[in-house]
């Protein structure tokens, strides 16, 4: 109970000075998202904005120490949520295997089919 309560100590005596930890979080939950090995269903991340409500709610509730720690890991989440976002939003263009090309003097002419979107 006594580290409960040191822990519970050294935690407010760093509430103000956490905000420097925001983009260190957004970016753990961009990285998770870069280390899957899958694309997972947008399911899987309207379930994932539900959790982070849950945990925003949760925030609200429990004792100023740990709400600190609750919205830590809501921001790491939502990491996640805009890597998948930012990638569904963007227009990027993939060649389709059927396209061939040649090179002359640093300009490259591409024949075959042309550019189709990706996902």
């Amino acid at each position: 109970m006594r580290a409960f309560q040191r822990l519970e100590t050294q935690l407010l005596a760093q509430r103000g000075h956490l905000f420097c930890w925001v983009p260190v979080c957004l970016g753990i939950g961009i990285g998770g998202y870069f280390a899957l090995r899958f694309e997972p269903d947008v399911l899987v991340f309207l379930g994932l904005g539900l959790l982070l409500a849950l945990g925003l709610i949760l925030a609200r509730i429990v004792r100023v120490a740990f709400a600190q720690l609750l919205v830590g890991l809501v921001l790491i989440g939502a990491g996640r949520g805009l890597q998948n976002t930012a990638r569904r939003m963007s227009a990027v263009l993939c060649l389709d295997s059927g396209i061939t090309g040649q090179s002359r003097g640093g300009l490259s002419i591409l024949t075959g089919q042309a550019a189709m979107p990706c996902g």
